[in-house]
């Protein structure tokens, strides 16, 4: 039976599937608390039309098991509160819910049809389109949120175009501008990096630490096609960090018998059942991504970035100011040597000022204080409701 852990409630609820969605929340959360949620309910596909009713009555008889959920949460949220629900859009949520922070776009009830507030704060800043809209898998229901907080012009953006495919107007005052509430840590100097190094098992040895941080196939994800690549290659000079996307947690068994097979030593694993990204960051001498959201989130760092070449549907092409791409090297595999491409990255600093550029045009404020900037917005909200 899965554990459910409720204790004092404020009225403040976290909405996603995944745990490692909420990561995005945590500064927010240490300072205001709140109750983490999912649903138990799974869905079949959904249909490319949807009747007004299709949410309420279209619940499955399938449940999810959520015990490895709430061993996350725990382990990224020490102490923290938990339930569940038993839809992820009729709910029934709790009655004493003064505000619904959602982290990823599954659909939510209108705000006619429910009594509290509810704010988006999306997981990732990225490339990716939204899994929302007319062409794509869930209904377009952007208006749902009462409020979008908005780490910067770049989701601002998206937003405001896939919301004008969709035929829907957003109005001024759902367009909130906080900040990356995932970079204050950083820029706040709240960080232990040796005491973080010491829980990811990742030792002094030396060698600078090259962190391989794909997304998954929807996005293009290069982790299969190039982890044989890497493997052999870059452990011969430098620590070599993998780290999966959720969704890719089951190929990691074939990467781990592959290293074991050809003794290959110093490739460390980690994910979201050991640290977040951002503590993860901390360390990494260098990226080596794909079409993640990591690739944004790094560039808080200041440090070199190599980009896979992909090609996907699902990713879309960024306006000039706000490219992740003009940040670093690119590399093709079968065309390049690995190994070349990092040392070139690590002596340059050809790219410093797209870095700068970058990562000014994509992100409001910058200044630490994002997480202030939420809980002052959401108390004020809640004590109108």
């Amino acid at each position: 039976m899965n554990k459910v852990k409720h204790l004092e409630d404020n009225g403040i609820y976290y909405l996603a599937k995944e745990a490692s969605q909420f990561t995005t929340i945590r500064s927010l959360w240490e300072k205001i608390g709140g109750t983490f949620l999912s649903w138990d309910v799974t869905r079949g596909r959904f249909r490319k039309k949807w009747p007004p009713e299709w949410f309420d009555v279209n619940v499955f008889p399938h449940k999810r098991n959520l015990s490895s959920f709430f061993q996350q949460l725990e382990f990224l949220f020490p102490d923290c509160d938990y339930s569940k629900i038993r839809h992820f859009y009729s709910g029934p949520f709790p009655k004493k819910t003064k505000a619904l922070i959602c982290t990823s776009m599954w659909p939510i009830l209108p705000k006619n049809e429910r009594n509290f507030a509810t704010f988006q704060f999306y997981h990732g800043v990225g490339d990716k389109r939204y899994k929302v809209g007319i062409e794509n898998e869930y209904p377009p229901m952007f208006d749902h949120w009462d409020y979008w907080m908005l780490p910067g012009e770049k989701d601002c953006q998206k937003l405001l175009y896939h919301s004008k495919i969709a035929g829907i107007t957003l109005s001024d005052e759902q367009i909130v501008k906080i900040g990356y509430l995932r970079f204050d840590k950083y820029i706040n100097g709240d960080y232990n990096v040796t005491e973080l190094k010491k829980l990811a098992g990742i030792p002094d040895n030396g060698r600078k630490n090259i962190l391989f941080s794909p997304t998954w196939r929807w996005g293009g994800g290069t982790l299969m096609s190039h982890y044989k690549t890497f493997c052999d290659l870059i452990p011969q000079k430098y620590n070599l960090i993998i780290r999966n996307h959720i969704n890719d947690a089951n190929k990691l068994s074939e990467i781990r018998e592959y290293c074991r097979g050809k003794k290959i030593k110093n490739v460390y694993f980690l994910n979201d059942t050991i640290m977040n990204i951002n503590d993860n960051m901390t360390f990494a001498d260098l990226l080596i991504s794909d079409s993640s959201s990591v690739l944004y989130d790094f560039l808080i760092t200041g440090r070199p970035i190599i980009f896979n070449k992909i090609s996907s549907p699902n990713v879309m092409k960024s306006e000039y100011r706000f490219d992740i791409k003009r940040c670093g090297f690119e590399f093709i595999i079968g065309s390049q040597n690995i190994l070349n491409v990092i040392e070139k990255s690590l002596t340059t600093d050809q790219f410093q000022s797209h870095i700068d550029e970058v990562r000014q045009n994509c992100f409001y404020f910058l200044d630490g204080k994002s997480t202030e900037r939420a809980i002052d917005f959401i108390n004020s909200v809640v004590k109108k409701e």
